[in-house]
C-alpha cells in the first residue's frame, strides 16, 4: 500500500506552487466542493489540493501544467480520513485528461465504467506524470491513447481488468508501480518505444504484461510472480527483455505468432508451472544469459526459425531442458543444461538444419526424432540415459563431441540412415554405441579419422598403432589404431578408431633454454605447440618436475613460438615440462623433459671460470684483450 505522506513527499516539494493554488473540499471547507469547479477556474501553472473525502465526478482535464495533489487530511469539522477518493459512479472515465503537462498525485481512482477505453485515468495528451496513485475497480487503471512522454510512477493498481493499458503510444515510462490482482498487468498494443521497468507486477489472472504488434519496447528489472503468462508477446519486433525476474506464473514468457528480432537476455524465469520460455511461429529472437530454473520444461520451440539460443543456464527442470519441434535452422550454442536425471537436455523433433554446438549437458543427453541434416558438435554430454540418441533422424553430421558416463549407450542410432560420426570422445559409457541398421558412416575417411573410444585405445584392448596408410599396412603409426572398431548392432564399424583423443593441441616441444643458470636470475624457455583445430593455445609450466602445471600463460596462436621467463630461487637440481590447452579445454601429453642445475653458491663463484675451460676461442679473445691493455 502506498504512503502518501512519506512515499510522495519529494514529489509534492517538487511542484511549483508560485502559481495559485485552489482548495477542493467536499464539504464545502474550501475554494470548491468538487474538483471540475476548480479545474474550470484554474489556469496553467495552477495547483489543486483535494482533501480527505470522496468525489462523486467523472472529470475532465483541458487545461495544461495543472498540478493536482491529494491531501489526507479533513480541512472542516467534517469527518472524512484517507486520501480523497474520485469515484466514477460507473458513469464514464473517473478521469480524462486532454490537454499536456499535468500531474496527479496521492489519490484514490476507482469504479469507472465499463467500456472498452473507460478508465480511472484517460490520457489523450503528452508528457503527463501520474505518480504515488491508488487504481481501484476500473475497467482500465490507466489508458495512455495515441500519446507520448508520460511517466506512470510509483502508482498502487489492482482489481481492475487491466491495469495499465498502452495503445498507439510511444516513449511512456512505467516504472516502480505495484500491479496487482488484475486481469492483465500492463498492455501495449501498436507501441513503439516504451520503457517499462522495475514494476512488481504479481497475481493477475492473464498476464502480468502483454505487448501486441508492438515494436523497440524495454522490459526491464521487473519482479513478475504468480500471474497466469508472466511476459507475453504476440506479432511483436524488435523488444528487448532483460534482467527480470519472472517466477511463479503458469508460464514464464511466451512469445507466439510472428515475433521476431526480440532479445530476451539475463532474466531469471524460475519456478513456473509450464514452460520457463515457450516460443510458436516466431524467427529470428536471440535468447542469452537467461536462468532457466526448475520450470516443468526450460524452453521450447514450436514452429520456428533463425532463433539463437545461447549461453543460458538451463538447470533442473521437471521434463526437458530444450525443445525444438517442427523448428529449422535455429542454433543452440554454448548453454549449461543439467536435467532430472534420464530426462532430455535437448529434444529435437522433426526438426532439421540446427547447429547445436558447445553446450554442456549433465544428467541428460541429446534426442533426435524424425529430424535431418543437423549439427551437433563439441558437445560435452555426461552421465546421461543415453547420450546421443537418434530415430528415424537421417543425414546428421556428428563430431567432436565429448561423451561420459553414460548409463545405456554413448551414441544409439536407431532406424537411422546416412548419419555421419568422427571425432567424438566416448568415454567410459556403458556401451559406447549401438547401431541397428549399421547404414551410417562413423569415421570421415583416412587420414582424417574416426571416433576415440576408451574401450580401445591401449594395448590390453588389442588396440595397436604400429602402422598407417588406408589400409593401415604401412610404416609408422599415424594416431589411428590399426584394425577397425566393431560396433554393435548389424556389422558397422570404425574403419580409422583414434589411438588418442582428436582435436587437443599436439605435445608442445620439448622446452628450449638455458640447462645451467644462476639462482635468483630470470631466464627465458621456449615451446611450441600445434592445435588441429586452430584453436588458440595457452601453455602450463611444470617448473619443478612432479607433472603439475605451477604456471598458466596466456592464449597463443596455434604454432606461435612462445617464450616464458621463470626464476630459481634456490640451488639444486630441476626438471622442467610444458603441456598445451586448446580455448575449449583439450590438453595434451606433458612434453619430453628439460633437467635444469642450480650450482651451489660456492660453485657458482667458479661458474665464469668453467665456462672459460670449455670455450677454448672465448679464452684466446680475453688472453689477446689483456695483452692489449698491458702494451698501452
Amino acid at each position: 500500500m502506498i504512503s502518501f505522506d512519506e512515499d510522495n513527499e519529494n514529489i509534492i516539494s517538487a511542484i511549483d506552487i508560485s502559481n495559485r493554488t485552489w482548495i477542493v473540499d467536499n464539504e464545502g471547507d474550501g475554494d470548491f466542493n468538487n474538483i471540475q469547479e476548480a479545474i474550470n477556474a484554474a489556469i496553467t501553472g495552477d495547483v489543486i489540493k483535494i482533501y480527505s473525502g470522496t468525489y462523486y465526478e467523472n472529470i475532465i482535464i483541458n487545461k495544461e501544467n495543472l498540478n493536482f495533489i491529494g491531501i489526507d487530511f479533513e480541512l472542516g469539522i467534517g469527518s472524512d480520513t484517507g486520501p480523497p477518493i474520485i469515484d466514477g459512479g460507473y458513469n464514464d472515465s473517473c478521469i480524462i485528461i486532454e490537454s499536456k503537462q499535468n500531474s496527479l498525485t496521492c489519490l484514490i481512482i476507482q469504479h469507472c465504467a465499463n467500456g472498452t477505453s473507460n478508465a480511472g485515468i484517460e490520457i489523450h495528451s503528452n508528457s503527463q506524470l501520474i505518480s504515488g496513485n491508488i487504481f481501484f475497480e476500473n475497467n482500465v487503471g490507466i489508458y495512455i491513447f495515441e500519446s507520448e512522454d508520460n511517466n506512470i510512477i510509483d502508482n498502487n493498481i489492482s482489481s481492475n481488468k487491466n491495469g495499465i493499458h498502452i495503445f498507439n503510444s510511444n516513449y511512456n515510462s512505467i516504472s516502480g508501480n505495484d500491479i496487482q490482482n488484475n486481469e492483465i498487468g500492463i498492455s501495449l498494443d501498436l507501441a513503439i518505444y516504451n520503457i517499462i521497468e522495475e514494476n512488481d507486477i504479481f497475481s493477475n489472472s492473464a498476464d502480468g504484461i502483454f505487448v501486441n504488434d508492438s515494436w523497440y519496447n524495454t522490459i526491464n528489472g521487473n519482479f513478475i510472480q504468480e500471474n497466469n503468462i508472466g511476459i507475453s508477446l504476440s506479432i511483436s519486433r524488435i523488444n528487448d527483455v532483460f534482467e527480470n525476474v519472472i517466477s511463479e506464473n503458469t508460464k514464464g514468457v511466451y512469445l507466439n505468432l510472428a515475433c521476431n528480432r526480440n532479445n530476451i537476455s539475463n532474466n531469471n524465469i524460475s519456478d513456473n508451472i509450464l514452460e520457463g520460455i515457450l516460443v510458436e511461429g516466431s524467427s529470428t529472437n536471440v535468447f542469452t544469459n537467461n536462468i532457466l530454473n526448475h520450470n516443468q520444461d526450460g524452453l521450447i520451440c514450436d514452429t520456428t526459425t533463425f532463433n539463437e539460443i545461447k549461453k543460458n543456464t538451463i538447470i533442473n527442470n521437471q521434463q526437458n531442458g530444450l525443445v525444438l519441434s517442427n523448428s529449422n535452422k535455429n542454433i543452440i550454442y554454448k548453454n549449461t543444461i543439467i536435467c532430472n536425471k534420464f530426462k532430455e537436455g535437448i529434444l529435437l523433433s522433426n526438426s532439421n538444419e540446427n547447429n547445436i554446438s558447445l553446450n554442456d549437458i549433465s544428467d541428460a543427453g541429446i534426442t533426435f526424432y524424425d529430424s535431418l541434416n543437423n549439427l551437433i558438435i563439441q558437445n560435452n554430454i555426461e552421465n546421461s540415459l543415453n547420450g546421443i540418441y537418434l530415430s528415424s533422424s537421417d543425414d546428421n553430421l556428428i563430431r567432436e563431441n565429448t561423451i561420459t558416463l553414460s548409463n545405456f549407450d554413448g551414441i544409439y542410432l536407431g532406424s537411422s540412415f546416412n548419419n555421419l560420426l568422427y571425432h567424438n570422445f566416448l568415454i567410459d559409457n556403458h556401451r559406447s554405441a549401438f547401431d541397428i541398421n549399421g547404414m551410417n558412416n562413423w569415421d570421415n575417411g583416412y587420414p582424417d579419422g574416426g571416433n576415440y573410444w576408451s574401450d580401445y585405445d591401449d594395448s590390453s584392448e588389442s588396440a595397436y598403432d604400429y602402422f598407417s596408410g588406408p589400409d593401415q599396412d604401412e610404416s609408422f603409426s599415424d594416431g589411428i589404431v590399426d584394425e577397425p572398431y566393431e560396433i554393435p548392432g548389424t556389422g558397422s564399424q570404425d574403419r580409422y578408431p583414434l589411438i588418442r583423443p582428436w582435436g587437443v593441441p599436439t605435445i608442445p616441444l620439448r622446452p628450449q633454454g638455458s640447462a645451467i643458470n644462476i639462482h635468483g636470475k630470470n631466464y627465458k624457455y621456449s615451446t611450441y605447440s600445434t592445435d588441429p583445430n586452430g584453436d588458440l593455445i595457452q601453455y602450463g609450466w611444470d617448473w619443478d618436475g612432479d607433472k603439475a602445471v605451477d604456471e598458466w600463460t596466456m592464449q597463443y596462436k596455434s604454432g606461435e613460438t612462445i617464450k616464458t621467463p621463470h626464476t630459481w630461487n634456490e640451488e639444486g637440481e630441476y626438471i622442467i615440462h610444458v603441456k598445451a590447452m586448446d580455448e575449449h579445454g583439450g590438453e595434451s601429453d606433458w612434453s619430453d623433459p628439460l633437467a635444469i642445475s642450480i650450482p651451489k653458491s660456492r660453485e657458482n663463484n667458479f661458474l665464469f671460470i668453467r665456462i672459460l675451460f670449455k670455450n677454448q676461442f672465448l679464452v684466446w679473445i680475453i688472453d689477446a684483450l689483456i695483452n692489449l691493455t698491458l702494451s698501452n
